[in-house]
């Protein structure tokens, strides 16, 4: 029997073993019963469209994470919580770097480069290289309301980088925070956790929250099999207040302040190339948040949002320091029961500075960008809850490949209460970054066949385009009491697709004898993306709910004529074919809840990753209302696998394994 065969089996045997004691059981209020799936079906969300619309009613593959998900997950990052998402790839490839991806595309290099990741609707991206550093979004999970993730392009709404998702992280407001709530815990591995929050009231119309939290991560294993590879120890502390200053007028300002390190397992000595750098990756940064409110009518609303950021860092082979200012306005007009009118623009402006090592440098070492945009989408529904058109484009400017025009055309047909159907096409682009046009990076040397030692180095290209995709998407939604059903198919159209340039090799005799190689980045490659996305709700009866999801992804990567490039089309064997979930929800009485989740993923020949399973579990213990105890089991298959491999030269293969973490939550 193989090890999936018997983690299936004994995964099933969890679920199934206590399906006797409730099915006939006695019922009584539980959280499970709070809701029906019709009520889920019904919770607002805003990143489809930019506006309120129920979640049964959006036209896009959307999966919402909601308060209770994140707490009966047991998770503790904000990047595992997504391994709950249809569709998406999550691998952990250091104690605070995770690549995540949706619908393909996961690299080692610029972390999630084609799915925007937002938090309360503004971006949090990084310039350096499109990507996003995961470890600089710790959040007190307690905080969160909901994540919304779209899968699929959002680019006319949100802009480029939207090209094969968003991510959505929506706090709740200072007002559903109020007293007080302590979290603590302790776990395998060298966890810990501590965190506190606290609400209160700020005038007659206003509310407040402060709170901090310390983490620190899980160790992981080296190749070796030892826990050498430090776990992610993060500090975050903030404020927020919101205001309804007038009937039509509301305001929410926010402020948080973040420090995080990584050890990567190894030492100074270890890293030739970087002699006078820190043996660690750090990070730490501030950012400040106001957005403003104004109900012109019941048929207007204006929005006004202002953030600033300023993170910088310091990695291993290069640090970085910048400061974004982002300034969004938009206003929803209906213009009649039949047409309904959202536009706004944004501007953004960054500041950026790096610092070289032996490894990697930019030139320039600093540059200064801005992006302007608009956006315009219309809806027409001519018969009303039943039949949807919706229209909308993207233009923006921004310094690196200009402008770029981003349209997108939706349908939705909803024939009955239960039953939802869409279409869409769009076109999405992935902006260049200051790493594709500037860097300058040396690799460790190689020996050639004629006894030549080969001195290499990637260059950037001021001349590097935007990636593009054309996306076609179909899905359909049915929703019942007890069971609900959403599948999604999709081809994506790729072109302009990163390459690596090689030049001819050429002798050079200073320092010594050698073979100089130049490689530039480049824009050589296209292909296409197919594949199905499966997603089941199943309320078994008011205290057990069971959720399940399967993706299936094909990607066939070709070069165009003329490009030298050797490694790019790889990229399509570095996400799985095959994902699927199960986990399981169960209140085993009024006080003790039981979870489990089996997440399965494929192979990745490209960096030789066998497929592999992880058990979680979680044991909850409520001892009164806000005051709760759990235990929480992550990887309890046993033994360690990798998730995935960094592409930094003598980084460890790093190893995920069992931990146990056992926790309090104790709130007013």
């Amino acid at each position: 029997m193989s090890s999936f065969q018997r983690l299936f089996r004994l995964s099933a045997a969890l679920l199934v073993c206590f399906a006797d004691g409730i099915a006939g059981g006695k019922q009584s209020p539980r959280d499970l019963a709070d809701r029906s799936l019709e009520d889920l079906m019904n919770i607002e969300v805003t990143t489809v469209s930019k506006r309120k619309q129920r979640l049964g009613q959006a036209p896009a593959a959307i999966y919402v994470i909601t308060q209770e998900d994140i707490r009966r997950s047991g998770m503790t990052h904000i990047p595992d919580l997504l391994r709950m998402v249809p569709g998406l790839q999550v691998a952990q490839l250091q104690g605070g770097q995770w690549a995540v991806s949706s619908r393909g595309f996961n690299d080692d290099i610029s972390y999630s480069n084609k799915l925007l990741v937002l938090v309360d609707g503004r971006s949090v991206y990084s310039p350096i290289d499109s990507g996003v550093f995961w470890d600089e979004q710790d959040a007190f999970l307690e905080n969160i309301e909901r994540i919304e993730v779209v899968r699929g392009p959002g680019a006319a709404l949100w802009g480029s980088g939207a090209v094969n998702g968003v991510i959505n992280i929506i706090t709740r407001t200072a007002g559903e925070t109020q007293g007080s709530m302590v979290k603590t815990g302790i776990g395998t591995g060298s966890q810990s956790l501590a965190g506190f929050r606290y609400g209160g009231t700020a005038g007659a119309n206003g509310h407040y929250r402060a709170f901090g939290r310390y983490l620190h991560g899980q160790s992981l294993w080296n190749q070796a099999g030892r826990p050498g590879i430090g776990g992610l120890a993060t500090l975050t502390g903030g404020v927020r207040g919101d205001w309804t200053l007038s009937e039509r007028d509301s305001l929410m300002v926010k402020g948080e302040l973040f420090r995080a390190a990584a050890d990567p397992g190894i030492t100074a000595r270890e890293l030739s190339f970087v002699p006078n750098h820190k043996p660690s990756a750090e990070t730490s940064g501030g950012s400040l948040q106001a957005n403003w409110t104004r109900r012109q009518s019941d048929r207007s609303e204006t929005e006004l949002r202002v953030f600033i950021a300023h993170p910088q860092r310091s990695e291993l082979i290069y640090g970085d320091s910048y400061t974004s200012t982002d300034v969004d306005f938009q206003n929803d007009f209906t213009i009649s029961p039949a047409h309904e009118l959202i536009w706004g623009g944004a501007f953004r402006t960054s500041s950026l500075t790096t610092t070289g090592t032996d490894y990697v440098s930019f030139l320039p070492a600093s540059r200064k960008d801005a992006l302007f945009s608009g956006f315009v989408q219309h809806q027409w529904t001519p018969i009303e809850d039943r039949l949807s058109f919706i229209f909308g484009s993207k233009i923006e400017h921004n310094s690196f490949s200009g402008l770029e025009l981003e349209p997108d055309a939706r349908i939705l047909w909803t024939p009955n209460n239960r039953h939802t159907l869409w279409a869409a096409a769009s076109r999405a682009v992935r902006a260049p970054s200051f790493l594709e046009n500037n860097a300058l990076a040396h690799s460790p040397s190689l020996m050639s066949p004629l006894g030549l030692p080969i001195l290499p180095e990637t260059r950037g290209n001021p001349s590097f385009q935007s990636e593009e995709v054309a996306a076609f998407e179909t899905g359909y939604r049915m929703q019942g009491s007890r069971l609900s059903v959403e599948l999604s198919a999709y081809q994506n159209i790729y072109t302009h697709l990163r390459t690596y340039e090689p030049s001819t090799p050429s002798l050079r005799l200073a320092p010594y004898p050698h073979l100089f190689v130049s490689t530039q980045f480049g824009n050589q490659m296209h292909g296409r993306t197919n594949g199905l996305e499966l997603n089941t709700n199943w309320k078994v009866n008011s205290r057990w709910k069971l959720i399940s999801s399967y993706s299936w992804l094909r990607m066939n990567m070709r070069l165009d004529a003329g490009s030298r490039d050797t490694q790019s089309t790889r990229v399509a064997g570095e996400s799985p074919r095959h994902q699927f979930q199960v986990r399981s929800n169960l209140d085993l009485t009024r006080r003790w809840q039981f979870d489990t989740s089996l997440f399965y993923t494929g192979n990745l020949p490209a960096v030789r990753i066998p497929a592999y399973a992880r058990v979680d579990s979680r044991l909850g213990y409520r001892i009164r209302p806000g005051v709760e105890i759990s235990l929480s089991g992550q990887n309890l298959q046993g033994g360690k696998h990798a998730e995935f491999y960094s592409v930094v030269p003598a980084y460890p293969h790093a190893r995920v394994g069992r931990s146990f973490m056992l926790s309090l939550t104790w709130g007013e």
